[in-house]
């Protein structure tokens, strides 16, 4: 999985976004390069707010589109920044070029659960794969709520009681919280023990 979009610019410490077609285009091309693969799994625009205007106007749908007919990438989507975004996201779902749909959920935000929710019973049948982003805040809630996060957040237990969560994306800088989040997940999924 990947993103396009956003060009991050290591020196400067900023980041420009170019959702043209071009730049979407390019950013697929140029990763691939980079991961020596032929392939991705998934392309994600990373947006930078402006969600509706990216999916409607854009042009990057279509150019994602295209990149699925030549076989660079099997699925694409985008990470939304707004309610309105994750909502029209989810809406415009598989018929529009929408697989897969990155939105936030934690105990400080829920603004995308109904996006969340509507993923799996939408209109035009086909489901939308959801992936939860900043389910522990960035790094300031804990997995379950305890041990190095903030008492009671219970992160991931909050993405993954939801059934259209496919997944939750979580970074770590230590084995002990690996095996925090994996015991996290257990504990509502269920699996082999760690």
């Amino acid at each position: 999985m990947t993103k396009a979009g956003e060009e991050f610019d290591v020196a400067s410490a900023t980041s420009r976004y170019d959702f043209s077609p071009e730049a979407v285009r390019a950013s697929a091309e140029r990763s691939l390069k980079r991961l020596r693969t032929d392939r991705v799994e998934c392309l994600l625009l990373h947006s930078d707010g402006r969600d509706e205007w990216i999916l409607r106007e854009s042009g990057a749908l279509q150019a994602m589109q295209a990149l699925k007919k030549k076989g660079m990438i099997r699925a694409a989507g985008i990470s939304t920044k707004t309610p309105e975004g994750a909502a029209l996201a989810v809406a415009m779902g598989p018929e529009q070029g929408i697989d897969v749909v990155m939105l936030t959920l934690n105990a400080a935000y829920a603004d995308d659960l109904p996006a969340i929710r509507a993923a799996a019973s939408r209109a035009g049948g086909q489901t939308v794969c959801v992936l939860i982003k900043k389910a522990l805040m960035s790094g300031h809630a804990g997995p379950g709520g305890g041990g190095t996060g903030v008492p009671g957040a219970g992160g991931l237990e909050l993405a993954l009681r939801e059934p259209t969560v496919s997944s939750v994306i979580v970074g770590t800088i230590s084995r002990e919280h690996l095996m925090e989040n994996a015991r996290a997940a257990e504990a509502v999924i269920g699996s082999a023990p760690y």
